[in-house]
């Protein structure tokens, strides 16, 4: 999977505003499931230079997030 496509799913995660967890297996090589260096390179560049924009955070602070949010809407 190329730059291109990973910010595809970008894009669509904010035009939507969902919330997407991206997991990458594989880094450089050595199974199926293998992420070329370059490519995940080039989308954590991006992520760095859209990241005023685009929320990436551990998931427990996600899930934290949430929470404090459905509590205030109750």
């Amino acid at each position: 999977m190329g730059l291109d496509l990973y910010l595809v799913i970008i894009f669509s995660g904010r035009v939507t505003r969902s919330l997407l967890v991206i997991l990458f297996h594989g880094v450089g090589g050595g199974n199926s499931l293998n992420v070329l260096l370059n490519d995940h390179k080039e989308f954590l560049s991006y992520l760095k230079q859209n990241e005023k924009e685009i929320w990436i955070a551990p998931m427990i602070d996600v899930a934290k997030y949430i929470k404090q949010y459905q509590a205030q809407r109750k």
